[in-house]
């Protein structure tokens, strides 16, 4: 296999589109396997790593979910998917609507597939609200003109008013892509030209134009790929691209099983089966009556009670004010799906001053008539799990618990779910096509959006991170000190731009020496810090101190010395100076400064001047606690 795959690395070096269909006898994850031997084997983790280091999109499938089988079907039958068409992204910008099948298995242990392309899907354009409008100038300047001629006060009526109009601007205007690419021809047609008799005004003017139109391209895609994880301004138009190509061939349901069994490709066969699905799912067929509901709230135990404290009844029922309704919209995802009118909440956000003065008294109306608008009803949302190469409609759901009897062949299958989420959000297109940057913010968004449930079930497993089938994350992590490698910043940051950046370059465990940091030939203990070292002897020197009388034994007892024989004074400075003590320790150690003894008497002496001054200003009295213990931080 391991030569099998580095012979295969050398058609994804010259950029083309490749298509690589077959049985290529491994897995890429142990749900791709039913019966025998569950172990990741070294197989597997060799086609994983061929898979990721070429940035190749495995294109699914349709129909059942295996296609090899042992046929041992009375003793110990295994079933494995080991046939499968891999492309690179590229090839999927060609043909977004491939579909692979996989057909029966009849005369062979194999099933065959088949990779076609399904061009039967035709959906009507709908309306939609586009992003990049946003950036146009006569297109905030028609919404605000059409939402201020309106004359009545319903949100509903203003909105149908307004898509009539954005319909009508939007008719015959030049997608962002066209226009691009018009540009570019402009530019090559200038160019072209002898240079005494280019028109140099001319070209920076199409320049800026191209700047402009670039940005809506981006703006366009990125709208498209639905990417929470990255902020505003990124600007990897081929990442969102593809995460767009791929999210809709993902999205696209070609085939599905009908009630009768048999599965379909017929577009209206199949807009059917889901519809009557759906309607039956909403419709009840049995009628509750209301005496019934009554019966049933009769039979609760009266100490339990039927009603709550009539102030929190109060609270509940009170409509919500402008703050919390715009509150609610501005934590709603800019890049989220629209509703049926094609509106997004990034438009409601970005027209908000204008727009507000209609949507408010509409909710807090529907908080006080207890009745929602007929056409606000389409809006309702309904979280239907997703699910990969679904067969027909259903409720799937997955099992969040944790096996409380391992089976015997246990490895990692507990913690399967985890690595399967770092495999699908940090694929191996992913890597080719973001930056490193894009990297780290996509691996840091991943491990942040992991359920905090299992991190609170059960301990993280460390073999996740040290699998060498997670390089994504092995990439940017020391598993020997357990912290982040900053230092990779580097192979892609220019030298000068390295100390501006806001990232501490010290690991988040410093590894410290045990001895001391001033003179790095004693071990530093309480003692050694405060008192024995060189740096701190020559401080207390020329602080004038008596450590000659000190009793040579744990910090909390040469404290109490001190209350018991010196005045409240010099119990003070002493307090400060081994405060200063500590932090030019920290700054020796952590900064590479060099500190002077007499700059650290001084600064404890305007600290003990400063502390007497505030505290006899205001109360008259003075005095000092002494501490239960100070703990040497050495960043273990």
């Amino acid at each position: 296999m391991n030569s099998i795959c580095n012979s295969l690395d050398r058609f994804f070096t010259i950029g083309l589109p490749v298509c690589m269909a077959g049985d290529f006898n491994a897995i890429l994850s142990i749900s791709e396997k039913f019966g025998g031997n569950q172990h990741w084997d070294r197989q597997n983790q060799i086609f994983h790593n061929f898979v990721f280091r070429n940035g190749l999109i495995d294109l699914g499938f349709k129909g059942p979910a295996f296609t090899w089988t042992n046929k041992r079907y009375t003793s110990t039958p295994i079933f494995e998917r080991l046939d499968r068409v891999l492309v690179t992204p590229s090839w999927i910008h060609l043909y977004s609507r491939a579909v692979v099948l996989h057909l029966p298995r009849i005369y062979s242990d194999h099933a065959g597939i088949l990779l076609k392309w399904d061009g039967s899907i035709n959906v009507g354009k709908t309306f939609k609200i586009e992003h990049h409008w946003l950036k146009d100038a006569d297109f905030l300047n028609l919404c605000t003109r059409s939402w201020q001629a309106c004359e009545t006060e319903d949100f509903s009526v203003n909105l149908m008013n307004l898509t009539k109009n954005i319909k009508q601007w939007a008719k015959g205007r030049e997608n962002p892509q066209g226009k691009l690419k018009r540009i570019e021809e402009q530019l090559i047609t200038l160019q072209s030209r002898h240079p005494a008799i280019q028109d140099l005004n001319v070209e920076q003017a199409l320049l800026r134009d191209y700047y402009n139109t670039e940005e809506l391209v981006n703006i366009y895609w990125r709208q498209r790929a639905k990417q929470k994880w990255i902020l505003e301004g990124d600007q990897n138009t081929r990442y969102f691209h593809t995460q767009a190509t791929n999210r809709f061939r993902k999205n696209t349901i070609s085939h599905i099983k009908l009630p009768n069994g048999a599965i379909s490709g017929d577009d209206k066969k199949v807009r059917e089966t889901i519809v009557n699905f759906f309607k039956d799912l909403y419709c009840s067929h049995e009628k509750i009556a209301i005496d019934e509901i009554n019966t049933w709230f009769d039979s609760i135990p009266s100490e339990l009670g039927h009603t709550i404290p009539l102030n929190e009844h109060l609270n509940l029922i009170e409509p919500p004010d402008e703050l919390e309704i715009k509150s609610v919209l501005f934590q709603m995802a800019p890049e989220s799906a629209p509703g049926p009118d094609g509106y997004t909440a990034k438009f409601v956000q970005h027209m908000w001053p204008i727009i507000k003065f209609q949507l408010i008294p509409q909710i807090r109306k529907c908080f006080n008539d207890k009745v929602i608008p007929p056409q606000w009803l389409n809006f309702s949302v309904t979280l239907i799990p997703k699910i990969p190469d679904p067969l027909q409609p259903g409720q799937g759901e997955k099992y969040l618990g944790v096996r409380l009897i391992q089976p015997p062949n246990y490895n990692f299958g507990s913690t399967q779910l985890i690595t399967d989420k770092f495999n699908n959000k940090l694929g191996g297109w992913k890597a080719h096509t973001l930056s490193f940057a894009g990297r780290l913010v996509l691996i840091k968004s991943t491990l942040q959006s992991l359920p905090v449930y299992f991190f609170s079930t059960f301990l993280y497993p460390k073999h996740f991170l040290a699998e060498k089938r997670n390089s994504p994350v092995s990439e940017v992590f020391d598993h020997e000190n357990h912290h982040w490698n900053i230092q990779k910043l580097k192979s892609f940051l220019p030298a000068d731009a390295i100390s501006q950046i806001l990232i501490s370059q010290t690991p988040r465990i410093p590894q410290i020496s045990p001895l001391c940091g001033r003179c790095g030939q004693t071990p530093e203990t309480p003692l050694h810090a405060f008192f024995d070292c060189t740096f701190s002897v020559a401080t207390w020197h020329v602080a004038n101190l008596p450590l000659s009388i000190l009793p040579d034994t744990t910090i909390p007892e040469i404290i109490s010395f001190h209350q018991k024989k010196f005045s409240q004074r010099l119990v003070a400075l002493f307090y400060n100076i081994l405060y200063c003590l500590w932090n030019s320790r920290n700054t020796v150690l952590f900064q590479k400064k060099k500190e002077n003894p007499a700059h650290t008497v001084f600064l404890a002496t305007i600290l003990t001047q400063n502390c007497f001054r505030n505290l006899l200003s205001e109360s008259k009295h003075f005095q000092i606690t002494a501490h239960d213990r100070i703990i040497l931080t050495d960043g273990s």
